[in-house]
């Protein structure tokens, strides 16, 4: 799961809450919610974010949005433990 080290609305640093903080615990479904706002961290939610105007994937700088901080996946690598992880698809017929 990735978490993100915030300072007020600055991403610091985006890494997996084990490699982040390797000398601590934590229960097997990860970090709990109170925890994150004790060492200043947000989750991360990992989404490819798509132009549907010029239908091209487009890259996608990290930011904050209602305690959760959004990345695209080239920003970060994508594996099975994220918390959220969003495709959009879409097909055109001609």
């Amino acid at each position: 799961m990735l978490i993100a080290k915030v300072n007020g609305n600055e991403i610091v640093e985006i890494a997996d809450y084990k490699a982040m903080f390797p000398n601590t615990s934590f229960p097997e479904s990860g970090p709990e919610a109170e925890w994150y706002s004790l060492v200043s961290c947000l989750p991360v939610c990992v989404f490819v974010p798509y132009d549907s105007a010029t239908q091209q994937l487009e890259p996608c700088t990290p930011y904050i949005q209602d305690g959760v901080v959004y990345t695209d996946r080239k920003s970060t690598r994508l594996n099975s433990s994220h918390r959220c992880i969003s495709y959009a698809v879409f097909c055109l017929k001609k």
